[in-house]
This record gives C-alpha cells, sequence and structure tokens, in this order.
C-alpha cells in the first residue's frame, strides 16, 4: 500500500508538471478526442494527430496515473505509439523523453546560426569543470570530488586560485567567491553553511516526496522548473554524474520504497 501510494504520488506529480507546460487544456476535456486504431505514425504520437507534442506526453502520463479516465481506444493507442524511448514498454521515462526532445526541439529552433561551445584550450574557462561555460558550485563538488579520487583533471580548468597547482584550494576560493557573490542568497555567509544531502532537491533538510516532485519537474523541463540554486542541483544529482536526469529519479523512487 505504502509503495502503491509513492508511485501513485509521483505519477501525478508528472501529470501535473505536464499540464503546466500547456497540455492541460487536453488533459483535462471533459470528451476525449478520438483515435484512428490502424494509424501507423511517429514513435510517442499517441493522440494521432499527426505530430509529436506534450499533449501526447499528457496522455502517457493519465494512463499510468488514472487509466479509468481514458477510453479504449486511448488505451489501445498508448499501449501502441507509447513507447518513445524504445525499451519496450511504456513508462514516466517515455513522458520525459517526450518533454527533452520537445524543449531541445524548441531550443535549437531559437538558437542563433553560428554560435558554437567552447572546444579549444584557449577558450576553456578556468574553474569550468563540467564544460558548460559557467563556473558555479558545481564546478566546485566536481573539483572536490575528483580531488578524493584522484581523477583525471584539465588543470587549465582546474587551478582557480592560479597557483599552477590543483589543490584543495582551489574548490576552496570558488565556494568563497560564489558565496561573496550572493548567488546563494542570504542561507549561505560561509562554506560552512553548504551541507550536501543528496536527495534533498528543495533543501527543506529532509528527503521526501516533495524533492522527489522537484526532481521529477526538472527532468520535464529544466528551463521552466529550475533548481533553487547549485546547492539544490548538487542534492538532485543522486548517483553524481553532474548530471540530472531520469536515472536520479529512479534512485529518488527506489529510496522512497526502501523507507
Amino acid at each position: 500500500m505504502k509503495k502503491m501510494k509513492i508511485l501513485t504520488a509521483f505519477l501525478t506529480a508528472i501529470t501535473m508538471t505536464v499540464g503546466a507546460m500547456g497540455a492541460a487544456v487536453y488533459a483535462s476535456q471533459s470528451s476525449p478526442v478520438d483515435v484512428n486504431e490502424e494509424f501507423e505514425g511517429i514513435m510517442g504520437d499517441v493522440n494521432y494527430d499527426g505530430v509529436l507534442s506534450i499533449r501526447d506526453a499528457a496522455l502517457i502520463a493519465k494512463y499510468m496515473s488514472h487509466p479509468e479516465q481514458l477510453t479504449d481506444a486511448q488505451i489501445s493507442a498508448v499501449k501502441a505509439q507509447g513507447d518513445f524511448n524504445g525499451d519496450g514498454r511504456v513508462s514516466v521515462r517515455d513522458v520525459s523523453g517526450i518533454a527533452k526532445y520537445l524543449d531541445k526541439q524548441e531550443k535549437n529552433k531559437n538558437q542563433t546560426p553560428g554560435s558554437t561551445e567552447p572546444t579549444t584550450p584557449s577558450e576553456i574557462i578556468t574553474g569550468d569543470m563540467n564544460g558548460d561555460g559557467e563556473v558555479t558550485l558545481r564546478d566546485s563538488y566536481i573539483m572536490t570530488r575528483m580531488l578524493s579520487n584522484e581523477e583525471e583533471y584539465n588543470l587549465a580548468a582546474a587551478d582557480y586560485n592560479g597557483d599552477g597547482t590543483f589543490t584543495v584550494r582551489d574548490p576552496a576560493k570558488l565556494v568563497n567567491d560564489i558565496i561573496a557573490s550572493g548567488v546563494l542568497g542570504e542561507k549561505y555567509k560561509q562554506p560552512s553553511d553548504i551541507v550536501i544531502l543528496k536527495g534533498d532537491a528543495n533543501l527543506d533538510g529532509t528527503v521526501d516526496l516533495a524533492d522527489l516532485t522537484v526532481i521529477a519537474k526538472y527532468d520535464l523541463s529544466s528551463a521552466s522548473y529550475p533548481f533553487i540554486n547549485e546547492v539544490a542541483y548538487i542534492n538532485a544529482d543522486m548517483n553524481s554524474d553532474d548530471a540530472v536526469d531520469s536515472t536520479d529519479l529512479s534512485k529518488m523512487i527506489n529510496k522512497q520504497l526502501s523507507k
């Protein structure tokens, strides 16, 4: 019973998030949309309108959380076309995959032609350990991990304090500079204030379903649902691979189910 409640809460969060992204109009329609069961088209296009849209993600999410609200034709359509990521089953990962695909398509559409990411050594930003073009607390976290595990590193990026070596002084200076800039807010006055608690994505000091919802929203659309700050991002990165994605969602679900 407890496991069912956790999964239901998670799927409800996914459905609500997709709705906030623009699919609520479709998901809340009183009269379901008719579908053509003989239609063969784009994988993920579960409403058979010929295009992949957020409405398809909403229909898959509703199928997982409230299948009783769908017609037999809609359920058949989801089963036939809902496996967007091709893993052999229809799951929350397909909802997330569709949302990510659409978000990427939108970003590509708005991207300035000819723009490129830094690739040459001369363009490396000191302190930017993950190569995202910014120096943030995430990079300090990566520095610390690399020092602890004796991982390979790029000295041009890692030598934040400019002394020609890579030591604990580099992430320490980075953290101090970030705190001094005020980007983390009034809560953090010194490095010791920053406590990493894996799973605590909303920074309330506990790991629960509320954190699962925060991570689920970010996984659906990082642009629409960013984390509070870099500490929250690091906490949400459950497997410490410097990315928050469906793998971290799975770990959070398992963590909640094991309680």
